[in-house]
């Protein structure tokens, strides 16, 4: 009887002491839960309770070699939805449908589709978003962007390229420096309930976007709308058609390749120095067909496919004198801060093979060499 009682009493002990232990453990995770990890979990608690909206950052731009803007940004708008905090869809498909010219139907998908956020429209006219933003409509969200522009239109376009729907780089410099001018998007961050709704009173944090860095190029727009307009006025004449157009000239073999695989021209015309080079050596390959090539250019590489007779003409801009204009306008910038660039002309020589070597060339021909 006494060592059954002792035997239990030992149970009772060993299970009391397994109990404090797991008792313990309990506090000690408490513990650390609330003290080590408490920042932690705070975070996460909020990211449950906060909803993300992009802010895209404003592209950088493309200046010529003496300031001149290539590329822009125009201010535009996204149109988005917010099923949760909607109390009139009827009325929001109303005015939607009308201001943005797209079909109730359309809008009555996204309005009654229930998600965090659904986006309505982008690239909205800024006029379009300020007008939508008067209605004052709960749940439906305008949030400016930006669209790519290019004061010039199509001068040198198939050098800069262009940008997509996203505002990211396709083609040309536009793709090539991306990383440099897309900038670091930012984000709008609102706090909701269990059900999705934005907590009134509450606010948004805003991380704001940081923009693109400014791509200044050596291209020249007096010398591009120069060689374009000399080049539209032959055609015109000579009532000639353009049969294709090579847009990367950051490629130099898939550029060369795809003049050799190109339909058989008359002329081909290249506006900048690395085209030219390319075209140079499928010609003396005889990979052009005969055609005759004209081009801007400013290397010893341009003289010498001029010398050889795979080049009829060449445009060679004064590259002293512009460079000397950019530092002297950028001094001048610099000490008056408001002061707006000037449009400056910069000179250029047109040599052919018979005039390379002439008294009036040799400066240029010493200057390239150097």
């Amino acid at each position: 009887m006494i060592r059954t009682m002792v035997y239990h009493r030992k149970k009772i002990w060993v299970v009391f002491l397994i109990c404090i232990m797991l008792l313990l453990g309990l506090v000690g995770r408490l513990w650390y839960l609330m003290n080590v990890r408490a920042e932690y979990y705070s975070k996460k608690a909020e990211d449950l309770h906060e909803r993300e909206r992009d802010i895209k950052a404003a592209r950088g731009k493309i200046l010529d070699i003496r300031g001149n803007i290539l590329a822009d940004n125009r201010t535009v708008c996204t149109v988005s939805v917010i099923h949760s905090q909607i109390k009139d869809p009827e009325k929001v498909i109303r005015v939607l449908s009308g201001a943005l010219s797209v079909k109730e139907e359309e809008i009555r998908k996204k309005v009654e589709k229930i998600s965090s956020i659904e986006r309505i429209q982008t690239n909205v006219e800024k006029s379009i978003g300020d007008r939508i933003r008067e209605y004052d409509l709960e749940g439906v969200k305008v949030d400016e962007d930006y669209r790519r522009y290019y004061p010039y239109g199509s001068l040198a376009s198939k050098v800069l390229g262009f940008t997509g729907g996203d505002n990211q780089g396709i083609i040309g410099l536009e793709v090539k420096y991306d990383e440099i001018l897309k900038g670091e998007p930012g984000k709008i961050l609102t706090v909701t309930d269990a059900r999705g709704v934005e907590i009134d009173g509450t606010g948004e944090r805003r991380k704001e976007p940081v923009s693109g860095n400014t791509l200044r190029t050596s291209l020249d727009v007096n010398i591009q709308e120069y060689v374009q307009q000399a080049a539209s006025k032959v055609m015109e004449e000579k009532q000639a058609d353009i049969l294709w157009q090579i847009s990367d000239s950051f490629a130099e073999d898939k550029e060369k390749n795809s003049m050799e695989q190109s339909e058989k021209v008359d002329f081909i015309m290249t506006l900048d120095n690395i085209s030219l080079v390319a075209a140079g050596e499928c010609s003396s390959t005889n990979n052009l067909h005969g055609a005759v090539l004209y081009g801007i250019g400013h290397s010893m590489e341009a003289f010498y496919y001029l010398d050889t007779g795979e080049i009829q003409c060449l445009v060679v801009p004064d590259e002293f004198n512009r460079g000397y204009q950019s530092v002297a306008e950028l001094s001048d910038s610099l000490r008056r801060f408001m002061k707006k660039p000037e449009r400056n002309t910069v000179s250029y020589s047109t040599v052919r093979r018979e005039t390379l070597f002439s008294k009036e060339n040799q400066e240029v021909l010493f200057t390239m060499s150097q």
